[in-house]
């Protein structure tokens, strides 16, 4: 029985002589990953997709992300794009063939297509 209570006694002791080191390693931890929050953390909200692009394979082409919330690590990025419907529109004034001014308005609607997010990101990039 003192044997044990003596075991007790030396597992106290060193959990009591390592206390500052576990609370300073656990402030830094907790620091760490308040300052790289928005770095680890993305949220990927409805009508959005994400692609990754990772610090040592870059562009994730095959991987979407879908919305919610994902955690990457801080040196990888998750570039967020709009994959709803969009429309670009455009006053223009062009010469006719016979030499008239003619205004033309022009709108084009638009999608980007969810599965070659990756390419697009890769070949032509975020805008």
């Amino acid at each position: 029985m003192r044997a044990a209570l003596m075991k007790n006694k030396s597992i106290f002791s060193k959990f009591r002589f390592y206390t500052p080191t576990l609370i300073s390693l656990f402030l830094l931890i907790l620091f760490c990953v308040a300052f790289f929050i928005n770095r680890i953390l993305y949220i990927v909200y409805p009508g959005h997709a994400g692609v990754h692009w990772s610090f040592f394979s870059g562009t994730e082409i095959e991987n979407i992300y879908s919305e919610g919330f994902h955690l990457i690590l801080p040196c990888d990025k998750l570039y967020i794009y709009d994959v709803r419907i969009q429309e670009i529109s455009d006053e223009l004034e062009v010469l006719s063939k016979t030499g008239l001014k003619i205004n033309i308005f022009l709108s084009i609607r638009f999608r980007p297509k969810y599965k070659f997010l990756g390419l697009l990101h890769q070949n032509i990039g975020l805008d």
